[in-house]
């Protein structure tokens, strides 16, 4: 089975850094393995250059899964990730979302 690497990235607003980091990396970790399968691995990279600027890093097994991750983050459904919208820059239209596959 193949794996997939989702890049989910977006800029906080300044003043939400430390609650991201305190609290919402683990909830929306959490909130992403509870409602779908196949993840394997999620992690949160913070830029050293870019104030705010946050990547996140999703390895999943499956290709289906990537619509509902997309749906979820940056879809029109009332879910949880709405109430993040305040805290990124732009909102929930600025959240970009790219799918990488190996190729060696």
């Amino acid at each position: 089975m193949s794996q997939f690497t989702v890049f989910v990235e977006y800029r906080i607003q300044e003043d939400s850094i430390s609650m991201f980091q305190d609290q919402y990396f683990t909830q929306i970790r959490e909130q992403i393995k509870n409602q779908l399968e196949h993840i394997v691995h999620h992690e949160f990279l913070l830029s050293e250059a870019q104030v705010g600027q946050v990547v996140e890093v999703i390895q999943v097994e499956d290709h289906d899964v990537i619509a509902s991750l997309k749906e979820l983050r940056i879809g029109f459904t009332p879910s949880w990730f709405h109430s993040l919208d305040s805290h990124i820059v732009g909102g929930r239209s600025k959240i970009k979302l790219w799918t990488f596959r190996r190729c060696d």
